[in-house]
């Protein structure tokens, strides 16, 4: 009886508790739609609390009020697949460093997606594609709780007004603090949650902290997901520059860093749909938008003839289709295998002469972490699917020994580096002096030459950490 008492005083005794969600709230959720048109670049990680293990995904994104436009350009070695047990790279393995892209529509719930390499485009209901949980809109991102999937920030909010919970807000140190307290559908063990909110009214009503507690039939809160936001202003506009979420319990980590934020231009598209995947009228395209009606997939196979609309393969060949349409078709699907090929291996892949398409790396040190990685990359054949481990994959004592000769290179270079930073400084004072008269001191060819040894040294020491049959399956 007592902790019943106690859980009906958690859930009431709220300041100004009501049914509805604050207009604080649904004002800084709001404030994510408040532009008709964007152009957006960020980077997202997931890092896994049991293996520790990272996947990166680099994204260039377009946006229109109910359209958005994703380009994955993988991580940054140019890797989109991932094997989602270990989370290591899929070279060799079929489109394995394709770049995708993935045009949703929120009005009519359709994706339409195309992959660089294949000469052909697939459509699909957003509820039913793959990629609905792994591409969330980013004008969603450090709002919730949790991923929102293809719920936009607008649409979520509906979600909200409906859901039943006791609401309440606070004023603190310039900041308004939110709280929604509900019963869990599963109460078997903790009957209420709560999420709190943080927002700052000075970032455009900013929602700079989200947590959420379950409470247990004692009224102890345990903390189960915290989500922190960095801002910056671009131009008149205070947007994300960093989202970062944690769930404390299972140690998994979720952040997406932004690099670009633009919005409103006149250079922005104001609509976007399959025409904005470039490919030509008349190019195969997989419909599964009607499979869960029985179709087959051979039955799917349609005709793009624009502005969205497909039709079938007989009606393109006898309404549409005319002798150069299908000769142009014939020589772009030829040109596209022959250009991307199976998209197996990264572009740098066969550039070890020219450092792993690397521009300047040899006195760059920032860039040495990135050729060791590639090179681990490069001298690790993936495993065949039920087949052990290559006999000519690199060990792990190989792979430590690398990272240690990378250790060991960057401590030469680091006093180099010192002396060129020190070298800049004493120029810059000389150039902002008015009454300079000794010529300025400045960066010589000297010093990239050396750093330029150590390099080379790096690149021979880690080449002698090969055995022969290694060094012939890299080649």
């Amino acid at each position: 009886m007592h902790s019943i008492i106690v859980l009906i005083c958690l859930f009431w005794c709220l300041d100004r508790p009501n049914s509805e969600v604050p207009e604080s709230l649904s004002r800084a959720i709001a404030s994510r739609m408040s532009f008709e048109t964007a152009s957006l670049e960020y980077k997202s990680r997931i890092r896994s609390g049991v293996s520790g293990q990272v996947w990166e995904s680099r994204f260039e994104v377009q946006l229109t009020r109910n359209e958005i436009y994703w380009h994955d350009k993988g991580d940054d070695d140019g890797v989109v697949l991932k094997d989602p047990r270990t989370g290591r790279p899929l070279i060799g393995v079929k489109s394995a460093c394709s770049p995708d892209h993935t045009i949703r529509d929120l009005k009519t719930g359709e994706e339409w997606f195309r992959r660089e390499g294949e000469p052909r485009l697939y459509v699909n209901l957003t509820e039913n594609a793959p990629n609905k949980w792994r591409l969330s809109d980013p004008r969603a991102f450090g709002i919730s709780w949790e991923n929102l999937g293809d719920l936009s920030p607008d649409k979520w909010l509906i979600q909200l007004q409906l859901k039943e919970a006791a609401w309440s807000e606070r004023k603190s140190n310039g900041f308004i603090e939110v709280r929604m307290q509900a019963r869990e559908a599963d109460s078997s063990k903790a009957p209420f949650s709560q999420i709190v909110w943080t927002i700052d009214p000075s970032k455009d009503d900013a929602i700079i902290e989200v947590r959420k507690f379950m409470i247990d039939e004692d009224g102890n809160r345990t903390l189960k997901r915290v989500v922190k936001n960095d801002y910056v202003k671009e131009g008149t506009r205070w947007w994300l520059i960093r989202s970062y979420s944690e769930s404390p319990t299972l140690g998994m980590i979720f952040s997406h860093e932004f690099s670009k934020a633009e919005f409103d231009k006149s250079s922005h598209h104001k609509h976007l749909d399959a025409d904005n995947l470039a490919m030509p009228m008349g190019v195969q395209t997989l419909d599964f938008r009607r499979l869960h009606e029985g179709l087959k997939g051979a039955d799917s196979a349609v005709r793009y003839i624009g502005g969205g609309v497909v039709v079938s393969e007989k009606e393109w060949r006898d309404d549409f289709a005319n002798p150069d349409d299908l000769k142009f078709l014939q020589d772009f699907e030829r040109n596209t295998r022959l250009a991307f090929g199976n998209g197996q291996y990264p572009q740098w892949w066969n550039s070890e002469a020219d450092n792993f398409g690397l521009h300047s790396v040899s006195w760059t040190p920032d860039l040495w972490e990135t050729y060791v990685r590639r090179w681990i990359l490069r001298y690790s054949p993936q495993r065949e699917q039920n087949s052990a481990e290559s006999s000519d994959a690199l060990s792990s004592a190989q792979i430590e020994s690398a990272w240690g000769i990378l250790k060991d290179c960057r401590k030469r270079a680091k006093p180099i580096l010192l002396r060129m930073s020190k070298k800049f400084e004493q120029k810059v004072e000389s150039l902002n002096s008015q009454t300079a008269t000794s010529k300025p001191a400045s960066a010589d060819s000297s010093d990239e030459k050396e750093l330029g040894r150590i390099f080379d040294d790096l690149k021979s020491r880690l080449q002698r950490t090969l055995r022969t049959k290694q060094v012939s399956s890299g080649e």
